[in-house]
């Protein structure tokens, strides 16, 4: 959806490279020489984004800045020693303290 309304393009990053006759780690285009930034849905761990963040480096990728929508309050902290810098929309904190007011109200 973030593509199709910036214009901007999409790749798809895998947990490890598929693909019949090219192993690709990411779908979708080149990655060598593109800078990237990397989204995703609920970060727990931040596991998967350092292993992503890994490949795309090794497969000549410049990273920007990681974005998710919601970060269980425990990713940020593994993730910024070893960069790249996590932005969440929201964390689990935050979305708890809202429902916690919002439960009287029903």
């Amino acid at each position: 959806m973030l593509s199709q309304l910036t214009g901007l393009p999409v790749l798809f990053v895998r947990k490890k490279a598929q693909g019949l006759r090219h192993l690709q780690i990411a779908e979708g285009g080149r990655v060598r020489g593109r800078r990237l930034l990397i989204v995703e849905d609920v970060v727990t761990s931040g596991g998967a984004i350092l292993d992503a963040a890994k490949a795309l480096r090794e497969e000549g990728a410049e990273l920007g800045a990681v974005v998710c929508v919601i970060d269980r309050d425990r990713a940020a902290r593994r993730i910024s020693p070893n960069r790249p810098d996590l932005t969440a929309l929201f964390t689990m904190s935050e979305l708890k303290n809202v429902a916690a007011i919002m439960a009287p109200l029903h």
